[in-house]
């Protein structure tokens, strides 16, 4: 009943009928994972992915838009296998309200059940009301924060991605010695997408240019908390960047030393500008030996321990 041609029996049981509308929900939901591209079928006709995304082909293909976000899919470099995955939330993760959220856009005529907002608000609110012990009041304060130097004999990478209010995703990253200064960066517009995914992709070359200097120790930082936690969770077993995060897993066992932090943008401020001027070039990668001149004020600013402001908000009891 997975199958896109299989027709219901005229005399099926209600039980049945109930789980043929679900598998046909499901089939609608569902999403291929890219790993190696040998199961995905798309994948393989006419050459469109040979270890890599042939993008001339697709480009003579499909239109634009599409190959934009195709071109921003990554592909295994671990040979990790196609997997099909939940598209309904962003884990990959099939969930009853994902199911329900689906079910709407893909029939018109569906309407939640009698009353479904109401009843999910009024156990909210007694949820609220009883596990408030005492009254939260927000409260500010600034912090004046800098990049901050690593010790010797270890280089710091600070990657960073971007996303434009069309849809264009890019990534920038740093590398620096012990003294803060310049040994190389590299900006790169990956295609249409979300941030969190040209955040992966700024790690993922980022990375992979260290190994290409023979970096032996590295120390990365960038300000995405989400992507840390993705790099420190164990199961990647369905999530949509699950093969981007692997890739960087395997580079990163390359290096005799590693350690990955998350940091505020104060202190990834040359990255940032990176990413955010990335989406500008043409597609593909741009590697810098030297700081072009769009950072080399924030650069400067980073070497002699140049603070900037951040405002923080904490809970006080009242």
């Amino acid at each position: 009943m997975f199958q896109d041609n299989y027709k219901k029996p005229s005399n099926c049981s209600p039980t049945w009928t109930a789980l043929v509308s679900g598998a046909s929900l499901l089939n609608k939901g569902m999403r291929w994972r890219i790993g190696n591209g040998c199961t995905a079928k798309f994948g393989v006709i006419n050459g469109l992915l040979v270890g890599s995304w042939n993008l001339p082909l697709l480009y003579l293909s499909l239109p634009p838009e599409v190959v934009d976000i195709i071109s921003a899919i990554p592909i295994s470099q671990c040979d990790l296998h196609d997997k099909i995955m939940w598209g309904g939330t962003s884990s990959g993760v099939f969930s009853v309200k994902s199911a329900y959220r689906c079910k709407c856009i893909f029939e018109e005529r569906f309407r939640y059940p009698y009353n479904f907002t109401d009843v999910i608000l009024n156990y909210a609110a007694e949820w609220t009301k009883a596990s408030a012990k005492h009254k939260v009041q927000r409260v500010e304060q600034v912090e004046a924060l800098s990049w901050i130097k690593h010790v010797l004999g270890v280089h710091k990478l600070n990657v960073d991605g971007s996303r434009t209010r069309a849809g264009d995703i890019g990534a920038g990253g740093i590398i620096r010695d012990s003294s803060g200064c310049w040994c190389g960066g590299f900006m790169v517009n990956i295609g249409a997408g979300e941030v969190l995914q040209a955040e992966a992709w700024g790690l993922f070359y980022g990375i992979q240019l260290a190994f290409s200097m023979k970096i032996p120790k590295l120390e990365i930082e960038f300000d995405s908390a989400v992507l840390v936690n993705l790099l420190q969770n164990s199961d990647m077993d369905v999530h949509p960047l699950g093969t981007i995060v692997l890739n960087c897993r395997a580079m990163m066992q390359h290096f005799d030393f590693v350690q990955i932090k998350h940091i505020h943008r104060e202190r990834n401020i040359v990255a940032d500008l990176l990413a955010k001027n990335s989406p500008l070039n043409d597609k593909g990668i741009c590697i810098f030996n030297e700081p072009p001149d769009l950072v080399t004020n924030a650069l400067l600013d980073d070497i002699v321990v140049v603070t900037r402001c951040r405002t923080v908000s904490t809970n006080s009891a009242g």
